[in-house]
C-alpha cells in the first residue's frame, strides 16, 4: 500500500496548485521524515489532511464515489495489518485462516488499483501477505518435534526428494533438509526455503551438512 500512495504522489505532486502543494510540504515537515521513509498511517494522514485524494479522483475522471479508493477500506486494511504487524494482546486474527486473510488483503489492494487504473503484475504478492504466510508457516513448524523428523526418516515417501547442497545425515544415510521439513510438517517444500529448513533442523538438534561441491 505505501508504493501506491508513493507512486500517486510522485505523479500527481507536480500537478498540484501552489496551495495544495504548500500543505503537502507542511504535513511532511510535521512528520519530519521523507515521503519514501513514511509509514502507511501516515500516508493515509496525507491524503486525508490535504484531500490529494479528491485531487487524483478527478484527474483519473472517477466522478462516482470510490468503492476501493476509500478512506473506509483504506482505514480496514491499515487496521488489519497493524493487528498482524503489532498484535500485542489483540489475538482476534488467531480465529482466522492467515491464508484466507493473505488472499483477502491481496485481492483488496489489487481491486484499489484496478479502480485507479494502474497496471499491477501478474504475481503480484503485498508484503503484509507474505509476512502472513510466514506466520502461518511459523506456527505450523513450530509444532514439529525431533520425533517427527525421525518419523519422516522412515517414511518411503522420503526417496522422494532430493537435495542439492545441504542434508542431514541420520544413522549414515544423507536426507534433504526441506524434504525432512515437508515430511515432518506437511507444508510443501515450495513455501519455504532452505534457509527456514536448516534452522528449524538445527534446533530440533541435528547438524546441517553441506555438499561437496564438484
Amino acid at each position: 500500500m505505501e508504493l501506491i500512495f508513493m507512486e500517486l504522489c510522485r505523479e500527481y505532486f507536480p500537478q498540484l496548485a501552489y496551495s495544495e502543494k504548500e500543505k503537502v510540504l507542511n504535513y511532511e515537515k510535521s512528520i519530519g521524515k521523507a515521503p519514501e521513509k513514511f509509514t502507511l498511517g501516515e500516508w493515509v494522514g496525507l491524503f486525508r489532511q490535504t484531500r490529494f485524494s479528491d485531487f487524483i479522483k478527478n484527474k483519473k475522471g472517477i466522478t462516482r464515489d470510490s468503492l476501493f479508493f476509500s478512506y473506509g477500506i483504506i482505514d480496514a486494511l491499515v487496521d488489519i495489518r497493524n493487528r498482524v504487524t503489532h498484535p500485542g494482546e489483540d489475538r482476534s486474527l488467531d480465529r482466522c485462516d492467515k491464508r484466507i486473510v493473505a488472499s483477502f488483503m491481496e485481492s483488496a489492494i489489487l481491486c484499489v488499483l484496478q479502480e485507479l487504473g494502474i497496471r499491477s503484475t501478474a504475481n503480484f504478492q503485498s508484503p503484509l501477505a507474505d509476512s502472513l504466510m510466514r506466520g502461518q508457516r511459523g506456527k505450523q513448524f513450530a509444532k514439529v518435534t525431533r520425533e517427527d523428523i525421525l518419523r519422516a526418516v522412515r517414511n518411503p515417501r522420503i526417496s522422494d526428494f532430493r537435495y542439492v547442497w545441504k542434508y542431514v545425515l541420520i544413522d549414515g544415510k544423507r536426507y534433504p533438509v526441506k524434504g525432512l521439513l515437508s515430511m515432518a510438517s506437511g507444508v510443501p517444500t515450495s513455501k519455504f526455503t532452505t534457509n527456514e529448513a536448516e534452522r528449524i533442523l538445527e534446533k530440533l538438534g541435528f547438524r546441517v551438512m553441506r555438499a561437496e561441491r564438484i
